[in-house]
């Protein structure tokens, strides 16, 4: 969750919030935003949530003061780049900033008229909603299923290796004469160093061209979506194509993790860790987003799908590449109700350097 976060804020507004140093720094933002998350799922089944609200008591005080500290950092780093922004024309210059939060202050809304500070606000939130928790939880039931799964783990970094040693080869990692190999022979003082080289490796050539990881990625995304429940509401007046009936202000729900499940979808292995049915001939092999829907489909499917799946890759190579995972015996993993599929108590491990 650091780690996603991190690079989320990074992306979306340009912040680095350091959550993931050595230290582990408690974060405001972030707890109040993990808080917030789980505050708001409790109005679906606290029918007092409004009267709390309007007294101001309970949970719902909390979830104020969780959204103040959120809005407030948010709105913080808003002004700032306003001000960068001023100073900046001021000089007769244009602010370089690649974030999202700085192209969408350059642009104008639907009306023509700047972005406002609640709309950036809006926009803001809504990419760490969907870039932080669903990349993150992902890569925690992954790991759950690769540590029952050493063949698979082997698979994965077999493929990794050929892949680069074939790029290598043909020069298309983009660096001249590394030898892939050399990155075995290390002590721990050097392994940061290693993992900075190992990562320049891969680029989006390499990473794309690693099958087995992405049928992995796409297998814990079928058995563990990171939104179990999807529901939508009609806009107008709807027949389905079996012939049911939908009014308007109606509310369809479907759930993508019993989906996942269903034999008459997947065969009688449905709910076996199987990253082999996604290939063939080693090609991973895409079936349509209405079947799986992790992503969802149509109008609605994810903007940010393909950017998810490169640094789930990137995060699942390099781990494996240079830790070993030990799951802790006699855990219980188990999700919490929240509105993605949150490990309750994390997946605890025991990590050591692979030999």
């Amino acid at each position: 969750m650091r780690l996603t976060l991190d690079s989320i804020c990074n992306i979306g507004f340009g912040v680095n919030l350091g959550s993931l140093s050595s230290e582990l720094p408690d974060v405001p933002f972030m707890r109040s935003f993990d808080d917030s998350n789980k505050l708001i799922i409790r109005r679906y089944v606290d029918y007092a949530w409004k009267i709390k609200r309007a007294l101001n008591v309970g949970g719902e005080a909390k979830l104020k003061k969780c959204v103040e500290i959120v809005d407030g950092f948010i709105y913080n780093v808003i002004n700032i780049r306003r001000m960068e922004m001023t100073a900046s024309r001021a000089r007769g210059e244009e602010l370089q900033k690649e974030d999202l939060l700085s192209r969408f202050m350059s642009l104008s809304n639907e009306d023509g008229s700047p972005y406002s500070d609640k709309q950036l606000r809006d926009i803001v939130v809504n990419f760490i909603i969907a870039g932080r928790d669903t990349t993150a939880l992902t890569l925690s039931w992954l790991f759950s299923m690769l540590c029952k799964s050493p063949t698979v783990i082997k698979n994965i970094l077999s493929e990794a290796d050929k892949v680069l040693n074939d790029l290598n080869r043909t020069n298309e990692t983009g660096h001249d004469g590394i030898t892939i190999n050399g990155f075995y022979g290390r002590v721990e003082s050097k392994i940061q160093h290693d993992m900075c080289k190992y990562a320049e490796l891969l680029n989006y050539q390499a990473l794309n061209r690693m099958h087995y990881l992405h049928a992995a990625i796409t297998e814990a995304l079928r058995l563990y979506p990171a939104v179990p429940l999807e529901s939508k509401v009609a806009v107008n007046d709807d027949i389905f194509p079996d012939g049911t009936k939908i009014k308007a202000g109606n509310f369809v729900s479907y759930s993508p993790y019993a989906m996942g499940r269903l034999e008459c979808l997947w065969g009688d292995d449905a709910k076996e860790f199987k990253p082999e049915r996604w290939l063939k001939d080693g090609i991973f092999q895409p079936v349509s987003p209405f079947k799986l829907t992790a992503f969802q489909a149509g109008p609605r499917i994810c903007l940010g799908k393909d950017s998810a799946y490169l640094q789930m890759k990137m995060t699942t190579i390099l781990l494996l590449k240079f830790f070993s995972f030990d799951m802790v015996e006699n855990q219980s993993l188990e999700y919490s109700m929240m509105v993605v599929l949150y490990m309750a108590h994390g997946l605890k491990c025991k990590v050591s350097l692979r030999e």
